[in-house]
């Protein structure tokens, strides 16, 4: 089958949504299938995976984008990979006759009239992650590995070095505001600046991890990692509270500045990762299956 990724990045977008797809990408690839990718990133890191359109994201020049790769390579699935759902963009794929799937990694709005499948990656069984994450060699690291996402809106990064002394690798990425990496790092900590893949050396490291709920915690909990997750806002807090119930990973309800959080970063668990399959890659590629043995 012939299909089209559509995904933005951005400080407003993070990196989660190029991560699940890529990922999807690589996997669709790998038996057989023909992918496309339409985004908007221009840096780089891109790792050419599939044929790729670069686009400025907006409406207008998406659809004009997804019209044209269809007319050219006879598409049959749209995977569409957004931080909110667009029922206008939704639309007109279906109005193309085309098969509508909307990733959903961290909560947006997942009511849809026109998707034909809505993925939401909320366990080891439906998250998408990248081969290279799925093969990672673990090292036997001591350091904590602390991210904040693409822009550290919660400022965790400044907050993680002011109350914790433990050799940390503080993690952001070119998309990151300079005011909230602009502080010198206590004495056992590294500012790191990481894009694309070269983060994968710090999480091979990591025997802990604080981070904000994304792609990043499900890759590390998958590498046995003990994670502690923070979350902005209430639809990450669900998937970073669902984590936690499955075992993976421990989830804080309350503010990074309240005292509460240090008890947070000592309280110790167990991760159990050994008890599932990290299989949504497999799960997702065989609903798409069905539907090529439907048509």
């Amino acid at each position: 089958m012939n299909f089209i990724i559509y995904y933005l990045i951005g400080k407003e977008h993070g990196l989660g949504h190029k991560y699940r797809c890529d990922a999807l990408a690589e996997h669709l690839i790998d038996v057989g299938h023909n992918v496309y990718i339409i985004n908007n990133d221009t840096r780089a890191y891109k790792d050419g995976i599939g044929a790729s359109s670069i686009i400025d994201g907006q409406l207008h020049n998406t659809m004009f984008a997804i019209r044209e790769t269809h007319t050219l390579y006879d598409i049959n699935i749209v995977i569409v990979d957004l931080k909110d759902n667009n029922e206008k963009l939704n639309s007109y794929i279906k109005s193309l006759g085309l098969k509508l799937v909307l990733l959903n990694g961290i909560g947006h709005n997942v009511d849809s009239e026109s998707a034909d499948l809505v993925w939401i990656q909320d366990s080891p069984h439906t998250v998408i992650l990248r081969k290279k994450v799925l093969e990672l060699s673990i090292d036997d690291g001591d350091k904590w590995l602390v991210f904040g996402g693409a822009a550290d809106e919660m400022g965790l990064l400044r907050v993680f070095d002011a109350v914790c002394d433990e050799p940390a690798d503080l993690l952001y990425t070119t998309l990151t505001p300079v005011y909230n990496i602009d502080f010198i790092p206590s004495e056992n900590h590294r500012l790191i600046c990481v894009d694309g893949d070269e983060v994968l050396e710090y999480m091979a490291k990591a025997r802990r991890a604080c981070v904000h709920m994304g792609m990043i915690a499900w890759e590390l909990v998958c590498g046995y990692t003990h994670v502690y997750v923070v979350s902005k806002n209430n639809s990450h807090k669900i998937f970073a509270d669902n984590m936690d119930k499955l075992g993976l990973a421990k989830s804080y309800d309350g503010d990074i500045h309240d005292e509460r959080f240090v008890e947070f970063l000592n309280t110790p668990y167990f991760n159990n990762r050994g008890d599932y399959e990290f299989d949504g890659h497999i799960n997702i590629m065989r609903v798409l299956g069905k539907w090529n043995t439907c048509a």
